[in-house]
């Protein structure tokens, strides 16, 4: 069968894989018979692999008759085969010849564009200048200069401080920066008093410009000045201790459930919106609690019976909630810098009532701005 193989082939050339136990004398054999081969390598312990010329085989199969070796694999090495499965694949090749040849052709063009711009310039603007002086989707790149069109966007909106366009690919990326016009500041007009946005007492104060008119611990009205100009105006801060009130009144008795530990449950079923009993029971509770609870189609009802009863409340306890409720109550609608110095709490009975009364003494800056 072998050969039959070789004698079908027209190359000049053959690779060989032979399973034998003498390796080192097939290479004698063929140095004794003056036959070349080529790449000679030991794959294994008992397998050998060479190249050797189509006419010199015969020495190779008489050698392996002789030593009882095998002719594990024989190939042909050729540019024949290449060009055989070229030649029978030559649709496929033709192919990916014409699409590599498509693609490389629209590759020239420019199929998209990519425009960033900020808070003033939209997009859609500079698309419709590009289209009005023909710079379009599909156009060649040969024909974009990218010089003349960021000098055509600068000179047709002024908005532009500059722009930058680049061809990537098929994509036209078009970056612009806009001109930022610098708020317009305006100067405040000069003060030449500073006067007291409210009552207090003066703790402390620093002037920037003119004269204070005040001392510490002076008591000072709203709209009192504070802080008098030399002649190039007034600018300072004011401290001073400032009082707020609030009051509220708080129950000393109030209402509690006491629950006496009777329950009663009932079952239910839900189906297409209607309810039938399963177990009914009727409640005879004067007050009670009602727990429904629903697992799929079962309704499970508890009445839990409680009774009233008014309890007092401590007065401790009261005084101490009135404290944090009236002081964020007057904070809540303070300056945020306000800084709290002391707090005086007051009560007062009205029968069942306890009426609060917080004082809360704070440093605030009262110097108008």
């Amino acid at each position: 069968m072998i050969n039959k193989k070789i004698k079908d082939v027209n190359n000049h050339k053959l690779s060989v894989n032979i399973l034998t136990h003498y390796p080192e004398r097939l290479l004698n054999y063929l140095w004794t018979n003056d036959i070349k081969i080529k790449n000679f390598k030991r794959l294994s312990f008992v397998e050998i692999y060479f190249e050797i010329d189509k006419d010199k085989f015969p020495f190779i199969e008489e050698f392996c008759k002789s030593t009882n070796s095998k002719i594990e694999k024989v190939r042909t090495i050729s540019w024949h085969k290449i060009f055989s499965f070229i030649k029978n694949r030559a649709a496929v090749l033709l192919i990916a010849i014409f699409c590599i040849g498509v693609f490389l052709y629209f590759e020239n063009f420019i199929w998209k564009m990519d425009i960033e711009t900020g808070n003033i310039v939209s997009p859609l603007e500079i698309r419709k200048i590009l289209y009005e002086n023909g710079i379009i989707e599909g156009m060649p790149k040969s024909e974009f200069n990218f010089q003349k069109v960021e000098k055509l966007l600068m000179d047709k909106d002024e908005n532009i401080l500059w722009c930058k366009a680049r061809v990537v690919g098929g994509i036209l990326n078009i970056n612009i920066e806009e001109k930022i016009t610098p708020p317009i500041i305006e100067e405040k007009p000069v003060k030449y008093e500073i006067k007291a946005i409210k009552d207090g007492v003066i703790d402390r104060f620093y002037s920037i410009k003119g004269v204070v008119t005040v001392s510490k611990g002076d008591t000072v009205k709203k709209g009192d000045v504070l802080i008098q100009t030399t002649g190039n105006g007034a600018s300072g801060d004011v401290f001073a201790k400032v009082f707020y009130e609030s009051e509220a009144a708080y129950p000393l008795k109030k209402k509690v459930k006491v629950y006496s530990g009777n329950s009663m449950l009932n079952i239910s079923i839900n189906l297409f919106n209607n309810e039938f009993k399963i177990k009914n029971n009727t409640i005879k509770y004067i007050k009670y609690d009602k727990i429904d609870t629903n697992i799929g189609f079962l309704k499970f009802t508890k009445y839990v019976e409680y009774r009233e009863e008014i309890v007092s409340v401590d007065e401790d306890k009261i005084m101490e909630y009135a404290k944090k409720e009236l002081t964020y109550k007057i904070i809540r609608n303070c300056d945020r810098a306000i800084e709290v110095k002391d707090t005086i709490i007051d009560k007062k009975q009205i029968n069942d009532t306890l009426v609060v009364k917080l004082l809360l003494i704070g440093i605030e800056n009262i110097a108008e701005k």
